[in-house]
């Protein structure tokens, strides 16, 4: 009961409706279209297909820049004692 009533009180501070108007609402199972979520104050607003921008497509592997296997072999305490110039020292 406690948490019901939490969030009565913070559902009515989101939405400007009274705690009595919100506790009437959410007594029973209740289906909105998503124009009456954003008139009612639960959601800003809806995101269509149109408005959305499509991602670029993801390679499917991406070659690395550096060969660490080839620095492993030729230098392995690089990775131990690496040369970082004292102003870049935080």
């Amino acid at each position: 009961m406690q948490n019901k009533n939490n969030v009565i009180r913070i559902v009515a501070g989101f939405t400007g409706r009274t705690i009595e108007q919100v506790q009437k609402d959410i007594d029973r199972d209740r289906c909105m279209s998503p124009i009456e979520a954003v008139e009612y104050g639960i959601i800003d607003g809806v995101i269509d297909r149109d408005s959305t921008i499509p991602l670029a497509p993801v390679p499917e592997r991406v070659t690395p820049t550096l060969n660490y296997e080839d620095i492993m072999r030729k230098d392995p305490m690089k990775f131990l004692n690496p040369d970082v110039p004292d102003d870049e020292i935080y």
